[in-house]
C-alpha cells in the first residue's frame, strides 16, 4: 500500500543529472522503505526558489554545487541528512547544519576528479590551449609535443592531502619524476 506523500520521507536531488542515472534496486528499495524521490527534470540548474521548494519537507538531500545556506535551509524542519555527490562541502553552511542537527556526508568521486587533473596536467605539458588556439586560427604546422619523463613539472598536482590528489599521483606514475606528500 502506498504511503501518502505527506507522510512520506522525500528524499530530494536539486542538482540535474545524477538522480536519472539512479540504479533501478536502489529506487526500489528507497520506495519499499517509504521514501518518495524528487529529482529535478527541468534538464538546467534549480533557480534558489525552485530548490527552496524541492528541500522544503525532505528528510534527505542528495547535493551536488548547489548552496545550502542559512537561508537556504530555513524552513527545513525535516531535514536530517544532507549528503554531497562530489568532492567537498563548501558549499554547505556546517554551522547552520550543526544547529540543526542535520549530519553531513560525502558521496566522494575522487576517480573523476584525479581524471580531470591528469587531463589539465598533461594539457598544460603539451601546451594544448596554445596548440589549439593556433589551429582554430588556421595556423597549423608541425608542433613538437617531448615526452613527459623525467620532468618534475607534475609534483604541484599532488599538493593536495584528499582523495582526488591520491589518486591523480598514481595516474601520474607513468614516467613523470613526481612525489606526493603525505
Amino acid at each position: 500500500m502506498a504511503v501518502p506523500i505527506e507522510q512520506s520521507l522525500i528524499v530530494a536531488f536539486p542538482f540535474r543529472h545524477h538522480a536519472t542515472h539512479m540504479h533501478e534496486e536502489a529506487r526500489r528499495m528507497l520506495a519499499d522503505a517509504g521514501f518518495v524521490i524528487r529529482q529535478n527534470d527541468m534538464g538546467r540548474a534549480l533557480t534558489r526558489t525552485e530548490q527552496k521548494e524541492m528541500i522544503r519537507d525532505a528528510y534527505s538531500v542528495i547535493a551536488g554545487t548547489e548552496p545550502y545556506d542559512a537561508e537556504m535551509l530555513a524552513g527545513c524542519d525535516k531535514l536530517r541528512v544532507l549528503i554531497r555527490f562530489g568532492v567537498g562541502t563548501d558549499n554547505f553552511d556546517l554551522l547552520t547544519l550543526k544547529a540543526m542537527g542535520v549530519e553531513v556526508g560525502v558521496i566522494a568521486n575522487y576517480k573523476a576528479v584525479a581524471e580531470f587533473t591528469l587531463m589539465l596536467i598533461l594539457s598544460a605539458m603539451k601546451n594544448l590551449p596554445q596548440l589549439d588556439g593556433a589551429v582554430r586560427e588556421g595556423r597549423w604546422r608541425v608542433f613538437r609535443c617531448g615526452s613527459s619523463r623525467g620532468k618534475r613539472s607534475a609534483s604541484w598536482a599532488s599538493a593536495g592531502s584528499g582523495g582526488g590528489s591520491r589518486n591523480s599521483s598514481g595516474a601520474l606514475a607513468f614516467g613523470s619524476s613526481h612525489t606526493t606528500p603525505t
